[in-house]
């Protein structure tokens, strides 16, 4: 019990923000307003120069390259950054990705033709494939990513997603002049999956457990097993309109 005369002597001043979490969130509204704006453009640009079917064959795509993304990365990337241990668990987070993440992606490449055929588009199916090369490749970076958060390396992570998107965004907007139609939305994500690859894995220097304990394979599962509902329902809510 604390007495009244001890209240007097209690701290009640405001706590300042750790300096990595200060830096994190200054980091965070720069890349918010700059991608904004640049994603504005980029859209603006791609809607004068895109024909509808362009933009409806892209959007097949990208629905395919979303699904799996809440799916199966998302859930194991905030296993990662969940459990403390910086070994074990995200060699088994790694592993666990490979395993979910590239038969689903070549699963994906192989269903592509006939999806194609169902929505009368052929050109999706070329973009459903190419999308899933950029997946295979963000996957590779799902870890590393993550551990960046973990260590509260906030300015890292940041600085690094706004140089992607500001690729992304550009590359709307040049490919998308120069006449690419549909796969201007597509070649950005893949140029831009090879720079944030290669950032995030330099930064980390993460190198994955060849043998990771079974503990760590089970708290990961367990942990994307709890969170597969909720991103299914968020997918759902967010594509199905």
């Amino acid at each position: 019990m604390i007495s009244p005369s001890e209240i007097g002597s209690i701290d009640s001043s405001p706590r300042a923000l750790d300096p990595d979490v200060e830096r994190g969130l200054r980091w965070s509204a720069i890349r918010q307003v700059v991608t904004g704006l640049a994603s504005t453009i980029g859209v603006l640009v791609y809607a004068r120069f895109l024909t509808p079917d362009a933009l409806g064959a892209a959007s097949l795509a990208l629905l395919v390259y979303d699904g799996l993304y809440l799916l199966i990365r998302v859930p194991i990337s905030h296993a990662v950054v969940y459990y403390q241990d910086e070994a074990e668990h995200p060699s088994a987070a790694f592993w666990l990705l490979m395993a979910f993440g590239i038969p689903a992606a070549l699963g994906m490449m192989l269903l592509a033709p006939y999806l194609g055929r169902f929505y009368h588009s052929q050109e999706a199916a070329a973009l459903t494939q190419a999308i899933m090369a950029a997946y295979l490749m963000l996957s590779l970076a799902t870890v590393p990513g993550a551990l960046l958060l973990k260590q509260m390396r906030f300015h890292l992570y940041e600085g690094f997603q706004t140089v992607y998107q500001l690729i992304v965004f550009t590359g709307w907007i040049v490919f998308s002049i120069l006449g690419f139609g549909a796969w201007s939305l597509i070649l950005p994500v893949l140029i831009g999956a090879v720079f944030w690859v290669g950032a995030v894995w330099l930064a980390t220097r993460f190198r994955p457990r060849l043998q990771p304990a079974r503990s760590a394979y089970r708290d990961i599962f367990r942990f994307a097993r709890n969170l597969w509902g909720s991103e299914l329902l968020s997918y759902l809510m967010l594509k199905m309109d």
